[in-house]
């Protein structure tokens, strides 16, 4: 995405107005790219509805960052009678609630070590109960910094492979 702010408005805006534009400009480059989604995967599902339609109800479609393939699952006749309006919901769905599965198993990984590692807080004289607040709020808040940090980029990134 080119920058939609030139050096003379970040020289005189204030933050709220070049956070403003961003993300108004980051909104209207995410919609395109979901518009010219549906444009390159309604071909393909108008195919498969109209020669094999009778054959399947469901249907996998993969998505790729380039790093990370994800399969989501979709409902054929839906997908078509849409024109791939419900494939992209489904895609932004099934994504967002896989990286969030993916990422809460692994903080809870995280939260099972610092149980077991803030009990030697007890020989450095400190209650072990705070020890494990405060570095379980902090773990939290980090996992939380990179769900969306991964969600977004995943979302962004994302497309159908070739």
């Amino acid at each position: 995405m080119e920058s939609p702010v030139s050096q003379n408005d970040f020289n005189n805006k204030s933050v709220q107005d070049l956070t403003n534009i961003l993300f108004k400009a980051a909104q209207e480059d995410y919609q395109m790219k979901l518009n010219l989604l549906k444009e390159k995967s309604f071909p393909i599902i108008e195919n498969v509805y109209q020669n094999q339609g009778s054959m399947f109800k469901m249907i996998q479609v993969p998505f790729t960052d380039g790093h990370k393939t994800m399969t989501i699952v979709a409902d054929l006749k839906e997908a078509y009678d849409t024109q791939c309006e419900s494939l992209v919901n489904d895609f932004e769905k099934n994504i967002t609630l896989s990286i969030i599965d993916e990422n809460w198993k692994l903080h809870l990984r995280e939260m099972d070590d610092l149980r077991r590692s803030s009990q030697g807080a007890v020989y450095e004289q400190k209650d072990p109960l705070v020890i494990y607040k405060q570095e379980s709020f902090h773990l939290f808040s980090e996992m939380i910094d990179k769900l969306n940090k991964e969600i977004i980029s995943f979302l962004y990134k994302g497309e159908i492979p070739a």
